[in-house]
């Protein structure tokens, strides 16, 4: 769930006044307040600047209870390609779960993802991630937001994780590539 009423309750604002700073209607502030309209990353970027805080304050810290891995290697013995692959930090992957089909990730899905240093450190909102969660351990993809956050983005309910969140052990080991 998100936390959007209570900061605009903490700032003494109403609904209309977030709407106007944020450029928008009080109605659809109603709505993501309630979850009837999905907090996209987007919305999340509008309601920050319009509440004066983080995109990552207006989501509350989901448990990861019932998750499973996202990918599975798709390492492919194509000889003199996957020792050049390998050489640029980029490894292949299998899709295996939805956390991010409304970015046009599907199950299914043969994805490249760049596990070098730099493209790690340099990792920009809206990017896809693959993210190594310790206990239990298992591989996700994400969708990363500025300044620490990750989510999923699928259609229904959404998670979203705080990378400094202590009672979850987690790294961004590579970023997605795209065409």
């Amino acid at each position: 769930m998100n936390r959007i009423r209570e900061l605009r309750e903490a700032a003494g604002l109403s609904v209309d006044e977030v709407a106007e700073r944020a450029g928008t209607s009080g109605t659809q502030i109603r709505r993501l307040e309630t979850g009837t309209r999905r907090l996209t990353v987007e919305w999340m970027q509008r309601l920050a600047m319009a509440l004066e805080c983080s995109p990552a304050d207006l989501i509350a810290t989901a448990v990861i209870a019932g998750a499973e891995n996202e990918v599975e290697s798709a390492d492919m013995q194509i000889g003199s390609l996957a020792t050049a692959i390998a050489r640029k930090g980029l490894k292949l992957y299998r899709v295996t779960g939805d956390a991010v089909t409304e970015a046009g990730i599907q199950p299914g899905d043969l994805i490249t993802v760049d596990e070098s240093p730099t493209t790690i450190a340099s990792v920009q909102t809206g990017d896809i991630v693959l993210v190594k969660i310790n206990a239990p351990p298992m591989l996700v993809l994400r969708q990363y937001m500025r300044p620490g956050l990750i989510i999923t983005n699928r259609l229904g309910a959404n998670i979203a994780i705080r990378l400094d969140d202590r009672s979850v052990h987690l790294s961004i080991e590579g970023v997605l590539v795209r065409d």
